[in-house]
């Protein structure tokens, strides 16, 4: 691989890491706030627990899509992937927030649906 091929691929995953954690942070924030978290401390392990989680996710999945992988085995992961960021957060949420509105695993598993969900509606209009 070139240089220049190189750097395109470098920008890609930038922008790639950048756009998913910011819609990630966008959705899954005001959500928290909305389901009840309240507090700079939590608001700011909400943060922190995202910036955790979606990059591991989302470089796994650029790699993934460039290896042509079969679209089939790349979804399999995803799933696979975001139940594990689900229980992840759990545990998180179940350390961290001070003030937990829900059950820490309910509430990460409303976030990351909705976030996720948000994604592939996003996605498909993109493809229109």
């Amino acid at each position: 691989m070139g240089a220049l091929a190189e750097n395109e691929l470098v920008r890609a995953y930038i922008g790639t890491i950048s756009y998913n954690l910011l819609a990630t942070l966008a959705i899954e924030i005001p959500l928290a706030l909305a389901l009840g978290v309240r507090g700079r401390k939590n608001v700011r392990t909400v943060f922190e627990v995202n910036c955790l989680t979606n990059p591991i996710v989302v470089t796994i999945l650029f790699w993934l899509v460039r290896t042509s992988l079969c679209v089939p085995l790349v979804r399999g992961i995803l799933f696979l992937m975001e139940c594990i960021v689900v229980w992840t957060e759990g545990i998180l949420y179940k350390k961290k927030l001070t003030d937990a509105p829900m059950n820490p695993f309910k509430m990460s598993l409303i976030l990351n649906a909705v976030s996720y969900g948000t994604g592939v509606v996003l996605e498909l209009i993109s493809a229109l």
